[in-house]
């Protein structure tokens, strides 16, 4: 009986740590292709080596699989509540959003529709360094390439915004998408569309004023102009799904009388 239970647990370890060792042989081999395209994109050795030493670069429970929830009850969007909180931000970011109006033909509303969908008017910018989501996915074997490509990309991107700005990377929340700022940039977008909006020689879409002409300039890039076409299919280009009809509804309910 005893040597059949020694055997048991002989067993059960031998295959346990033949898959912890598999497991490790996977994430070594993800993050040296990690290390290696950061390089290859210019990132300097120092910065990735010092990087990922540190103690805060953790794995993260990610899933590509959000579920709109613009329309359900619980996201409270369209409550009497969330209209007037529109109407507010409104009121208190008039002159940018008209700026941003008039130089970018982009329509008041859909700005600060967009904004409460993003972040909830700032109060949701994530709750975790953006850099931890993207190098789960960019290093864990049971991302599939394709994730893993989206993620070396998208960190290479977040690399250049922390040296640009001599930013502390992990200072920088994001979304389980890898998401920053008010407006909920991947950081490619930030390189393409993020502007300075109150011309202080620092992009930052934790600022209402850059937030507020990057999203209008993401928009007239993709075509914004004031006709139901053209407004659905710069939506589109922003975010996928639902998303288009949330952000066109709640920009009609704000502009309701109270």
């Amino acid at each position: 009986m005893i040597t059949k239970k020694r055997f048991l647990v002989f067993v059960f370890l031998l295959t346990f740590g033949s898959l912890f060792l598999l497991d490790a042989s996977a994430l070594f081999d993800g993050k040296n292709e990690l290390k290696n395209y950061l390089l290859s994109r210019g990132i300097s050795n120092n910065y990735i080596q010092s990087v990922f030493k540190d103690s805060r670069l953790t794995f993260k429970n990610v899933n590509f699989k959000g579920k709109e929830k613009y329309f359900e009850d619980d996201f409270s969007l369209f409550r009497p509540e969330s209209v007037k909180r529109g109407k507010v931000f409104w009121q208190k970011h008039k002159a940018r959003l008209a700026e941003a109006e008039r130089v970018y033909g982009v329509k008041q509303e859909y700005l600060v529709s967009i904004l409460r969908l993003e972040s909830d008017f700032g109060l949701n910018e994530g709750s975790a360094p953006a850099i931890n989501y993207l190098y789960t996915w960019a290093v864990k074997s049971s991302s599939d390439q394709a994730k893993r490509d989206f993620a070396k990309r998208e960190l290479f991107y977040l690399f250049k915004i922390a040296l640009k700005n001599n930013w502390d990377i992990f200072s920088i929340k994001g979304s389980y998408m890898g998401a920053i700022g008010y407006c909920q940039f991947l950081p490619e977008n930030y390189e393409r569309f993020a502007v300075d909006g109150d011309n202080n020689g620092i992009i930052d879409l934790s600022n209402w004023d850059d937030a507020i002409m990057s999203i209008a300039n993401f928009l007239k890039s993709h075509g914004f102009e004031y006709s139901y076409e053209k407004i659905r299919d710069s939506l589109w280009r922003y975010n996928k799904g639902k998303y288009r009809w949330a952000v066109m509804l709640y920009a009609y309910l704000i502009q309701l009388p109270n």
